[in-house]
């Protein structure tokens, strides 16, 4: 039986990367993505200039007969699908990967809840309609690591805390879909994936989004984060996205094992601290850049990060807005034990590798996208 993988968020930056890697890799299997769009044909346009952004060496060509772009949204009822394209997605998926997800960090509880929870339920509920047909084999679902909320120390894969509380509406959004999902494990073939904070492919650089990492990372190289909260030692968990990608469709496409259990995405006892990633990231620019010049930054901790940050550079209002988001991830200390990914990962060749075996290339991509000009021509 040929595979049929229904994909939702395959606009997006992770999905995107499965769609290319499926298409590349998987001649044999065949899409179905969920895309919003006022129409089919826009829909189908955002998907293929996701995809040959992702990998631009991609030729539609032939991999066009093994798309089917689907119209839809998945907060509304039956994902917002006519009622042909809902039967086709319950009559002929295999595989479930829900990967669509809103990701934004100052959203209110009620409109992150919109996608994350409501539109979560609603997948789970297609998934279940096309797994009573009796061909789905696995469903996959991408949570993150950091449902883990604001816990310090070592966290499991089995593990779903909310009592510390949370740094942000997207973090306690997804520990409330993932519980939600959990509950449904007893009866559909579930996997749940957990990144941490996915940047760009290790080996092009390629990202469709700079936010996370790379925000903070761009206000510090303009010289307008002289210091930054927390300790240099904090772990700042980041993986390229060609291990979560690869990682992903290995459990859920071509793995036997792992229904019911939870795997962390995650660089964990490798992950690079925040000191080694500023001073990689400063030191990158210095070395490619025309004229431009920054400082290294300082850590400060947190309740003086704030004043110095006034007294160094008034008017920084942005800046601080910016570091009011992402400071949970500079100042608390954990470590995601990833023993399932692991053991599932050891017959095959895919790992997180360290941060510095790649940075330059993930450096280049970014410091190119903004400041290509004003680079050094060797560079």
């Amino acid at each position: 039986m040929n595979e049929v993988v229904f994909l939702t968020g395959a606009t997006g930056f992770i999905g995107g990367n499965i769609a290319a890697r499926i298409l590349k890799r998987n001649p044999r299997t065949r899409l179905i993505v969920l895309v919003r769009g006022t129409s089919t044909d826009e829909a189908s346009d955002r998907f293929w200039k996701t995809i040959l952004t992702i990998d631009p060496e991609i030729r539609p060509g032939d991999m066009r007969s093994r798309v089917s772009v689907v119209r839809g949204d998945i907060a509304s009822t039956n994902l917002g699908m006519s009622r042909s394209d809902l039967e086709k997605v319950v009559e002929e998926t295999t595989h479930v990967i829900h990967s669509a997800a809103s990701v934004e960090f100052n959203f209110s509880l009620e409109e992150a809840r919109v996608t994350n929870c409501t539109g979560t339920n609603n997948v789970m509920a297609t998934a279940k309609l096309a797994f009573e047909q009796g061909r789905v084999q696995r469903i996959g679902y991408i949570s993150t690591a950091y449902v883990s909320g604001n816990r310090e120390g070592t966290i499991y894969e089995h593990e779903l805390d909310h009592r510390c509380g949370f740094a942000n509406t997207y973090e306690q959004t997804k520990n409330e879909a993932e519980q939600a999902v959990r509950r449904l494990a007893a009866d559909l073939p579930i996997v749940v994936l957990r990144p941490s904070i996915v940047i760009g492919d290790s080996q092009t650089g390629i990202t469709t989004s700079f936010n996370v990492l790379y925000a903070p990372l761009r206000f510090v190289l303009q010289g307008l984060l002289p210091c930054l909260p927390g300790s240099p030692s904090t772990p700042l968990d980041v993986v390229p996205v060609d291990f979560v990608r690869d990682a992903i469709c290995h459990i859920t496409l071509e793995s036997r094992e792992g229904i019911g259990k939870t795997f962390h995405l995650t660089a964990s006892e490798n992950a690079a601290t925040t000191r080694e990633i500023v001073a990689r990231t400063v030191e990158f620019f210095n070395e490619t850049m025309e004229k431009r010049r920054v400082e290294n930054v300082h850590f400060l901790p947190a309740n003086g990060f704030r004043l110095a940050l006034h007294q160094s550079r008034p008017g920084s209002g942005a800046a601080e807005k910016l570091i009011s988001m992402f400071e949970s991830y500079l100042c608390h200390h954990r470590l995601f034990d990833n023993s399932n990914t692991n053991e599932i990962l050891k017959e095959t060749a895919i790992r997180a590798p360290r941060f510095e075996e790649y940075y330059r290339t993930i450096l280049g991509y970014f410091v190119r996208s903004f400041w290509g000009r004003e680079m050094k021509k060797a560079a």
